[in-house]
């Protein structure tokens, strides 16, 4: 669905983080939220440009959370024109 929105000339790329994780999130949501990603950055494309989405965990230490406290950052888009 996203190669379609995005077009020819721009590159989607997908790189899944290492470790499996459990989101809890409506799918629908998160189809949502990677089209409307993709479509801004390809708008701020011109021309040819490739679009990398990419997972990752993340681990806070903070006083206001609990002293170790798990943090999934399902989406991180990079672009480049």
């Amino acid at each position: 669905m996203l190669r379609r929105l995005i077009g020819e000339d721009i590159d989607l790329l997908w790189k899944p983080g290492n470790k499996n994780m459990t989101v809890k999130m409506d799918p629908s949501q998160i189809d949502q939220i990677l089209a409307n990603l993709c479509i801004n950055a390809r708008d701020a494309i011109s021309g040819v440009g490739s679009i990398t989405i990419e997972t990752t965990t993340k681990y806070l230490l903070t006083k206001r959370i609990a002293p170790i406290t798990q943090v999934f950052h399902p989406v991180n888009i990079y672009f480049w024109p």
